[in-house]
């Protein structure tokens, strides 16, 4: 596995390399722990990272962020090549500059979680042209790569809380779709209707029902029914008005889901809380 470094730059507070590696046969690295805070940039090739529990596999454009403490390792198939502008840094540095905040996006992730940044999170290019430079050894090359490091990092900043603003969004609409879904109960639910009414499409839809409750939203919409039909028939409704009433069009389906979910049948039930209630 020959690797080529054809820069390294240790200016005390940022240590920049470019490095190119081939891979003759499959590659598995040993686990590494990350000392620095690291920014990867992809320039050429792929390359997969394993951090924790998640895999991230670098195509070129691609920027991996690792805190100090997160442990990783490398894979790469036969005859890959990995061509990459490597940075790390210490927390000092930026706590000395009063810019400290710009660890935010490596220190407000949980250890192997977001740890990747495609080219598309960026708003625009400005991304690129710092890295252009980074590349581009200019008159003073230690204040290049400390200014561009900076503004680097603001732009993972920035990326950092347009991301953090798109959950808290998706957190808020998530929950007026449930509540909504249950105010409409038991009423028919019309997922179409549902997704213009909150200008998403229905595959948000699915997806941000589904992080809110853990559930489908059509099982969400069936378990509420059946626990609705249970407290009718519970209070004395017979089961086929329970069904109607819960939202059900058609017993057969009400009767199966009902057995599936209370391991009994809807007039069992009934009949096993008139016994109750004549022993109470």
């Amino acid at each position: 596995m020959p690797a080529g470094v054809t820069e390294y730059l240790n200016t005390w507070e940022v240590r920049l390399k470019r490095l190119h590696t081939a891979f003759q046969t499959e590659y598995t690295s040993q686990i590494k722990v990350k000392r620095y805070y690291e920014i990867t940039y992809c320039i050429a090739g792929e390359i997969t990272y394993h951090v924790g529990a998640a895999s991230y596999t670098l195509h070129p454009g691609d920027i991996l962020l690792l805190s100090p403490g997160e442990t990783f390792t490398r894979s790469a198939r036969s005859d890959a090549v990995f061509d990459r502008l490597w940075i790390g840094f210490e927390r000092e540095w930026l706590e000395r500059i009063g810019m400290e905040r710009l660890l935010q996006p490596f220190e407000s992730r949980l250890p192997g979680q977001e740890n990747l940044i495609h080219p598309q999170f960026f708003r625009d290019d400005f991304w690129r042209q710092i890295l252009a430079q980074l590349m581009d050894p200019g008159c003073d090359r230690e204040i290049q790569v400390r200014t561009c490091v900076l503004s680097l990092l603001w732009t993972i900043y920035e990326v950092f809380f347009q991301r953090m603003d798109l959950q808290r969004t998706d957190r808020r609409l998530s929950k007026q779709i449930v509540e909504h879904v249950d105010n409409q109960l038991p009423s028919d639910v019309d997922i179409d209707d549902l997704a213009r009414r909150f200008y998403i499409s229905r595959a948000s839809l699915y997806r941000l029902f589904k992080a809110e409750t853990g559930e489908a939203i059509g099982r969400y919409i069936t378990e509420k029914r059946l626990q609705a039909a249970r407290e009718l028939m519970i209070g004395g409704v017979i089961p086929k008005k329970a069904c109607i009433l819960s939202g059900f069009n058609d017993y057969s389906t009400f009767y199966r889901a009902y057995r599936r979910k209370y391991g009994i049948a809807p007039s069992d039930e009934v009949r096993k809380t008139k016994e109750f209630g004549e022993r109470s």
